[in-house]
């Protein structure tokens, strides 16, 4: 469009002068001069209108006459001179969506849930044309904003609020796998959806913080009777233990074990011992009868 206008102001300027040409002393130069003029304007024209700088990251939507009729990689781009372009970014864009104002979410128990929302997305190149041809060129108001605001108030629903805090993880990927499930037929692809400062009311917080800390006090208190009862059935199984070893020693306690014990505490290295005859002989202690003899 600017090109054809500059076109005609061109025309017009030269043809005024063609006319002044022929009124001058020598018209022949003069049209000659004027005609050399515009055709150095319109080269410049033309290379104006055709080049086209397209920065890093983004690609460009060929317009012709207002109908999109191809794309064009990043740097320098050349189209026809009535052409226009058109830039889109395709690489990674973050986009922030405040809801802890009048727009925030609800839980499922009808709790104020307030959050801070961050997508992540780009722009698929190959739905480049139809998204920005559907769109207008405005596919983020149209498209990803209500879907943002929509699908997180309809993951949120699903929860109660005392939940939220031990379900954070798995609300966050069922925000982000709606909010993808809707806008990916479009173009637009969700790499990431961050949740930040998750917040409620004063009085639900406190009310939360209250019955989160009246859990941790249970589960502490069952972890000491844990704690008591498995150290009264240690009790009990050592006693069980040292009752079965006692028996045992008693089973194999005879008189010679006791008189070769008492000989290795006397003297470990004692080569003879003389003891009375038919009897079981323990230093220090007397001689009793053997009753195997």
């Amino acid at each position: 469009m600017p090109f054809i206008v500059l076109t005609v102001i061109v025309a017009i300027v030269g043809l005024i002068l063609v006319v002044g040409s022929l009124m001058s002393p020598s018209p022949k130069l003069g049209i000659a001069g004027t005609i050399i003029a515009m055709g150095f304007v319109m080269v410049i024209l033309f290379v104006g209108c055709s080049a086209h700088q397209v920065e890093n990251g983004h690609i460009g939507i060929v317009k012709e006459f207002g109908s999109l009729v191809g794309t064009t990689d990043e740097g320098i781009a050349w189209t026809a001179p009535w052409q226009s372009l058109a830039e889109v970014s395709v690489q990674n864009e973050l986009k922030t969506y405040d809801m802890t104002q009048t727009n925030s979410a609800v839980s499922s128990d009808s709790q104020a849930v307030f959050l801070i929302v961050q997508v992540n997305y780009v722009l698929q190149r190959s739905k480049a044309v139809p998204l920005y041809r559907e769109t207008g060129g405005d596919f983020i108001h149209r498209i990803l904003d209500p879907a943002v605001y929509q699908n997180t108030k309809a993951v949120t629903a699903r929860y109660k609020a005392i939940d939220f805090a031990k379900n954070r993880d798995e609300i966050r990927r069922g925000i982000e796998t709606a909010i993808g499930e809707e806008v990916e037929p479009h173009g637009i692809q969700v790499v990431n959806v961050s949740l930040k400062n998750v917040d409620f009311t004063d009085a639900l917080s406190k009310a939360i913080e209250q019955t989160v800390e009246a859990e941790q006090q249970a589960k502490r208190a069952q972890a000491q009777v844990e704690i008591k009862v498995a150290e009264s059935a240690q009790v009990v199984a050592t006693a069980r233990g040292d009752a079965l070893a006692q028996r045992l020693r008693q089973r194999t306690l005879t008189p010679q074990l006791l008189q070769q014990q008492a000989i290795e505490k006397l003297n470990p290295n004692v080569q003879v011992i003389i003891c009375p005859p038919r009897s079981v002989c323990i230093p220090n202690s007397g001689a009793f009868p053997d009753p195997g003899k």
